[in-house]
């Protein structure tokens, strides 16, 4: 299914997203500085990339089409999802607060890790039910022709929004990277390790310690 596959495409690039957050996120705990700048940055992204285009993705197009379908609004996987989408979202104003604060008082870095932490699993479950339960449904009752629809609308939503939304996301990775320093590309890999070993299991993480490292 196309829409299916764009679908999977965002999910990639907000992994990265949650890469580079969690990257933050190590270095403070070691006590290595991060630029409050870098927060805004990710503010940014998050606010065009997630509030603006994918939850419109999401909520506005493949949800509303589950509903058409007979799907029930008021309960089941729908109404969970939303439900993250709005946890989620109060996780990244939390944060972006919190930095706010950090650049006077860097008491508060404690607080801004275990924020990210948070974050990050509640994503992680959040994408592991539209994997097993979200994407069969909509496998279940979509037809060719309304894949095909579906597809044409998100374009056209990606046209509305932003000419150019994905050169966006290129620039803002860059600079993410850029503002973490030399080392952020090997970071980047390990956290890509960490997150599809969590995927897999505990035992998985046993055999790869050097991750902790």
């Amino acid at each position: 299914m196309k829409v299916e596959e764009l679908l999977r495409e965002e999910h990639k690039k907000l992994k990265v997203f949650n890469l580079y957050l969690n990257a933050a996120a190590d270095r403070i705990e070691r006590g290595e500085p991060v630029a409050p700048g870098f927060f805004k940055k990710l503010a940014k992204f998050a606010d065009l990339f997630i509030s603006h285009y994918h939850l419109q993705l999401e909520e506005g197009l493949l949800f509303a089409f589950l509903i058409k379908k007979g799907f029930p609004e008021e309960e089941g996987i729908i109404p969970m999802l939303k439900r993250d989408h709005q946890e989620a979202a109060g996780y990244l104003e939390e944060l972006w607060e919190m930095v706010g604060v950090w650049e006077r008082d860097l008491t508060v870095s404690k607080q801004i890790i275990l924020n990210i932490r948070a974050y990050t699993r509640l994503v992680m479950a959040h994408e592991g039910h539209e994997e097993l339960i979200l994407l069969p449904l909509l496998r279940s009752v979509l037809t060719p022709a309304e894949d095909e629809q579906l597809y044409a609308e998100a374009k056209q939503m990606v046209l509305a929004l932003n000419d150019d939304l994905y050169q966006c996301y290129q620039t803002s990775i860059k600079e993410l990277q850029a503002a973490l320093g030399k080392d952020a590309e090997h970071e980047q890999e390990q956290l890509e390790r960490l997150w599809r070993l969590m995927r897999e299991g505990p035992e998985a993480l046993v055999d790869q310690l050097d991750l902790f490292c």
